[in-house]
C-alpha cells in the first residue's frame, strides 16, 4: 500500500500545523525580538492577513490562480471600527502622552496594559515606543 500526500494538505486546516523555524548554531540565543515573537505565538496573538498592494493595472499581469484565496476570510475594517475598541487609535500623540508612556513603560507596564490605558492598539504602543527609542 502506498500513502499519498497532497503538498497543500488539500486545503484542510484540521491537520495543519504552522511552524516558524529559527535555526541557531552553537550557544546562540534568541534576540529580544525573537523572544517576544515566541511569547506572542504561545499566547495565541498571531493572525493571518492577505495584503494586495497592486493597482488595477497590475492585476491583469498576475500569473497565479486566485481561486485558492477565495476561501480565505476577507478582512476589512475602518479606523472608525477600530476606534470603537481603541478610541485613541490613529490619533496624533501629544507630548504629555509621550512622557506618560515613557514613565509607564519604564515602570514595567506591559504593552497590552499600556494599550488599554492609552486607548490604542498594542501595535500603536510598540510603534511609539520604538519612535521614542525605548524599544528595538
Amino acid at each position: 500500500m502506498t500513502d499519498s500526500v497532497e503538498p497543500d494538505n488539500g486545503g484542510n486546516e484540521n491537520n495543519l500545523e504552522v511552524v516558524i523555524l529559527d535555526v541557531k548554531t552553537g550557544q546562540a540565543n534568541l534576540s529580544q525580538l525573537q523572544q517576544a515573537i515566541a511569547k506572542a505565538i504561545n499566547a495565541g496573538r498571531v493572525r493571518f492577513e492577505v495584503v494586495r498592494p497592486e493597482t488595477s493595472k497590475q492585476e491583469g499581469a498576475r500569473a497565479y490562480d486566485k481561486s485558492s484565496e477565495e476561501a480565505l476570510p476577507k478582512k476589512s475594517y475602518s479606523i472608525k471600527d477600530i476606534q470603537k475598541t481603541h478610541p485613541r487609535a490613529y490619533e496624533p500623540w501629544t507630548k504629555a502622552e509621550d512622557e506618560r508612556l515613557r514613565q509607564r513603560y519604564k515602570q514595567g507596564i506591559v504593552i497590552n496594559d499600556l494599550a488599554r490605558e492609552f486607548q490604542r492598539k498594542p501595535g500603536g504602543i510598540r510603534s511609539r515606543l520604538k519612535k521614542l527609542g525605548l524599544l528595538q
